[in-house]
């Protein structure tokens, strides 16, 4: 259970008093057909912010971005940045930066 003190220090939604996060090797389910906790591997909704070895893929394609290149991390809260700076708009966000630039891969 994540307590609203915790809740405030990843600026989640000020109308919450608390929220669950699911352990590692497991996670919510939805489904009326399914146990309410699951066994599970890699990341899906419902995980506190704080799993360093929760990992997604981004891929960005067209103009701004250079063909075969990449960038080793970009975090969530990085994406408004990195879309404001390649739509050329004015954005200011108290946390996440747009990768200053992408190293090539090796082919």
């Amino acid at each position: 259970m994540i307590e609203r003190d915790q809740l405030d220090q990843v600026g989640a939604d000020p109308q919450a008093f608390l929220a669950l996060s699911a352990i590692r090797g497991t996670s919510f389910s939805s489904s009326p057909r399914e146990p309410d906790v699951r066994p599970d591997r890699g990341g899906n909704h419902g995980y506190f912010p704080d799993f360093d070895d929760i990992h997604t893929g981004f891929i960005g394609w067209g103009k701004g971005f250079r063909s075969k290149a990449s960038t080793s991390q970009l975090k969530l809260e990085d994406i408004a940045p990195l879309i404001a700076r390649l739509l050329d708009l004015k954005f200011e966000t108290p946390d996440g930066t747009a990768p200053s630039r992408l190293e090539e891969i090796e082919d």
